[in-house]
């Protein structure tokens, strides 16, 4: 499928020049501890900064993104300084790891630089993911983590980025960035600022930011990533090619109905043993049948919180006798599992 997608690609940009190059992503090269006021500075942790770009490019007949997360945290308790001292960057999907650069503040105000030498790769062959990782030296009660990473990868066609965690953010902020004759669509949800659009010669520029985002409570079995603040965005336009409309929601569907669909014999395996433990009776209406499936997943079914974003039912432990979704979206695996019990409007 992925094949598919890239040939995709390289039809969108056929026949238009190559080789624009995308600038850089730069940081303060000097600087001490975000200035805070007195209430921010006694919150256990304050991401000071988080900042989110999308820079897509054509090089040598490819179309590609460079992903940007730049991110800056006070840590002021001990959970804070455990969940920041160690880095992890998914490498799922990506060609290069462009960029890296972090450093720990102390409340003194000495900066403690990241060594790249101490960049790990941890891969897990059977799903197919990989990492990079790092230890951060110098992180203190009262002082901040800042880092920043760049990945090249195929460029995502319908995109989203999460602007509100369960840490309060001082200042959350997104930036795309694109060739002129391209043009992306975008829809802000749950209060995010509307994104604005600025045309140069050789690019076209979208920004939106929003200062003291409060803290969203994650809470089991909510609809959690629903209810954040975000942006979705989408390509719209090629007007090298026509001033068609391209890449509509419908065309989204289908490529997540592939996404879902699509098993692995192992996960083929799991999926049949535990649609035997639903206890189904064709009989019923078919929204309680779904409501079982519900249940059932959301009962007997781990999140595997390493492979998060996957959503594939895999085989639990022996001794659990529990399925395992690799991922974390129990709306893939409540689909695969409707799917393989026919319900009509699967």
């Amino acid at each position: 499928m992925m094949l598919r997608f890239l040939f995709g690609l390289l039809m969108l940009v056929w026949g238009v020049a190559a080789g624009q190059n995308v600038k850089p992503y730069e940081w303060q090269a000097e600087r001490g501890l975000t200035p805070m006021d007195e209430a921010e500075a006694q919150l256990p942790e304050y991401i000071a900064l988080h900042h989110m770009q999308f820079d897509y490019a054509l090089e040598n007949d490819q179309f590609l993104m460079y992903a940007t997360i730049h991110r800056v945290a006070r840590l002021n308790n001990t959970e804070a300084v455990q969940r920041n001292n160690r880095i992890v960057i998914p490498m799922r999907g990506v060609l290069e790891l462009v960029d890296l650069k972090a450093r720990a503040i102390t409340k003194e105000g000495k900066v403690i630089s990241f060594d790249k030498a101490n960049l790990k790769e941890l891969k897990d062959e059977d799903a197919g993911n990989a990492v990079r990782i790092f230890a951060m030296e110098g992180v203190e009660l009262g002082g901040e983590v800042e880092y920043y990473y760049t990945r090249k990868m195929p460029a995502d066609l319908f995109n989203r980025a999460f602007m509100q965690f369960d840490v309060p953010v001082k200042k959350s902020s997104l930036i795309v960035s694109c060739p002129a004759h391209l043009e992306f669509d975008f829809k802000s949800y749950n209060n995010f600022p509307a994104v604005e659009k600025s045309k140069e010669e050789e690019r076209n520029t979208y920004t939106a930011s929003l200062d003291a985002v409060s803290a969203i409570k994650k809470e089991e079995f909510s609809n959690y990533d629903a209810n954040r603040k975000r942006v979705d965005f989408k390509l719209a336009y090629n007007y090298a090619k026509s001033k068609a409309r391209m890449f509509t929601w419908d065309d989204a569907a289908k490529r997540y109905q592939g996404v879902v669909s699509e098993r692995t014999k192992d996960e083929d395996k799991a999926l049949a043993k535990f649609v035997k433990t639903l206890n189904d009776d064709a009989a019923k209406p078919q929204d309680a049948r779904i409501k079982n499936v519900e249940t059932r997943i959301k009962t007997s079914v781990q999140i595997d919180k390493e492979h998060r974003g996957e959503g594939r039912l895999k085989p639990g432990d022996d001794h659990q006798n529990q399925a395992r979704v690799g991922g974390g979206h129990y709306t893939t695996s409540v689909w695969r599992v409707c799917h393989a019990q026919h319900f009509p409007a699967m």
